[in-house]
């Protein structure tokens, strides 16, 4: 399980995953990223309002942890007051994983033409 990040921890592994990639690049990748990426404090409100049914888990594409999460009643309400804590920096977690596949696949198309 990968450890949940700061903001600044965030910012600074994307300005890392963008550097190498050209002008053309990275206006795709911001298309396809803001696109694609999840807000964090969203992912808060959803988890303080109804995080109980596991909807904060499914916003973030954990379906099964979200059904779980559903079923157990937030865990007997302690998973649900943990999520509290640590779902904002899932959710720049989620993001780095999705930013890196952006990427992979633009350098992809670049090897391949």
């Amino acid at each position: 399980m990968k450890r949940p990040m700061n903001e600044f921890q965030y910012q600074t592994k994307l300005a890392e995953l963008i550097e190498p990639l050209s002008p053309e690049e990275t206006s795709q990748f911001n298309t396809q990223y803001g696109n694609s990426k999840k807000d964090p404090i969203i992912a808060l409100v959803i988890s303080l309002t109804f995080g109980f049914f596991g909807v904060d888990r499914f916003y973030l594409g954990d379906i099964i942890l979200g059904i779980i999460k559903l079923i157990t009643l937030g865990g007997l309400i302690i998973w649900s007051i943990v999520d509290l804590f640590i779902i904002m920096g899932k959710t720049r977690s989620q993001n780095l994983d999705v930013a890196q596949k952006i990427i992979d696949s633009l350098v992809d198309s670049r090897i391949q033409t």
